[in-house]
């Protein structure tokens, strides 16, 4: 994955495989590389990632040589808005039916189990019929 192509090597071993892992990469990477060209950092950088899931439509618009692609539906409309929501230092977003569609590993972890997500009441989501979303603070990092 060219994306995740670093000056050093050593700091992403493999590329990452799930969204956690991405977020995880993009967070360290962005922040090396703010520290390698301003110096020792002296902020906290974060991000708040947001996944829904429904049908989508792609299109390729614009002039010959100059076109990108647009992505249609509720799904990236809806990620999109839920990655500029910032609650309590969640780190994910997700809707109900990505939480309902999550399988067990996703949903629990430890001993005893534990749910990784937490209910939370959305506000602006009722204009979009989704005044329920789960945000979790777990991040994945390797061992």
């Amino acid at each position: 994955m060219e994306k995740w192509k670093a000056k050093n090597p050593s700091h992403f071993p493999t590329p990452p495989t799930t969204a956690t892992e991405d977020i995880y990469h993009t967070l360290r990477y962005t922040t090396i590389s703010l520290v390698q060209k301003i110096g020792q950092a002296r902020f906290n950088f974060n991000q708040t990632v947001g996944i829904d899931g429904s049908s989508i439509r792609v299109a390729r618009s614009g002039l010959r040589d100059n076109n990108d692609l647009i992505w249609v539906g509720r799904a990236p409309n809806i990620a999109a808005k839920l990655s500029s929501v910032r609650v309590d230092r969640f780190k994910t977003l997700i809707t109900s039916n990505v939480y309902n569609a999550l399988d067990r590993l996703s949903r629990f972890q430890g001993s005893p189990e534990r749910d990784l997500w937490t209910f939370l009441n959305w506000a602006a989501g009722n204009a979009y019929g989704i005044p329920r979303i789960y945000g979790s603070r777990w991040i994945w990092t390797p061992q």
